[in-house]
């Protein structure tokens, strides 16, 4: 009795958790080039998020002496973007969870090339200031979002592995940030460390256009019949915006 009990223990650590369905769409049946490709680029866009935050930590006396303003009001241009950058996904998770993780991904790095491009351009420290606030917005969706990707597209043996990438994109970001925007402005000023995040967001949006696709499933678990199951998609069909939307998480 005893070695039966055994036997269908190992025999349940064996089965992949989730149990993914038989649809090859589900992302756990992805090849793992895809996984990879969807994965790495959204790890880029966290290193990047993470360099915006320590955008101006290195620029404080020189924003202060070109607005004519005090070092206390300087601050407030690093303050309010990563207070939005820690807020911002009060909205952009359970938008995720209802429009699905590519047009999310797709609208944040828009808006977060837009936002460093104003901040560049800003004539006005109150305009300079809207356009951190934007940008600390825009890069939030690049943080609690990823380890709902991870337990979309691996399993759970595997999962911890692939955060480590996360939070080597995140480490790297938050620790070589101050350096890159430090040589940046001490090269040519702070407008373009803002014009390299704007530029560097842009090629991870070109990425993200071609690379990210849908995680988000919704039938986790299902089993369907030989005629049920529905032709793979498509390279072009996995690059939809609609694939991951789910009504039933707007009520």
């Amino acid at each position: 009795m005893e070695e039966g009990d055994n036997n269908r223990r190992e025999a349940a650590y064996s089965r992949k958790q989730p149990e993914p369905s038989n649809d090859p769409d589900d992302p756990l049946n992805w090849p793992l080039s895809a996984k990879i490709t969807t994965y790495g680029t959204i790890c880029l866009f966290s290193f990047i998020a993470n360099v915006n935050g320590s955008n101006f930590t290195v620029a404080v006396k020189q924003l202060a002496n070109h607005f004519h303003t005090d070092l206390t009001h300087s601050t407030f241009l690093v303050g309010f973007n990563v207070l939005t950058f820690g807020l911002g996904n009060i909205l952009w998770v359970p938008t995720m969870r209802v429009l699905g993780k590519r047009p999310v991904y797709l609208l944040a790095l828009a808006l977060f090339v837009a936002a460093n491009a104003w901040s560049m351009q800003a004539r006005s420290w109150n305009s300079l200031l809207g356009g951190r606030i934007v940008a600390g917005f825009a890069a939030a969706a690049a943080d609690a979002t990823v380890p709902s990707v991870v337990a979309d597209m691996f399993f759970l043996e595997h999962r911890g592995h692939c955060m480590m990438y996360f939070h080597i994109a995140l480490a790297t970001g938050i620790f070589l940030g101050p350096l890159i925007n430090a040589w940046i402005i001490q090269m040519q000023d702070w407008r373009w460390s803002c014009g390299f995040l704007a530029i560097a967001g842009g090629v991870v949006s070109v990425l993200a256009v071609f690379f990210i696709r849908e995680s988000q499933y919704q039938h986790r678990g299902c089993h369907y019949y030989e005629g049920e199951i529905l032709k793979k998609r498509s390279y072009v069909g996995c690059l939809s915006l609609t694939v991951g939307f789910n009504s039933t998480n707007l009520v």
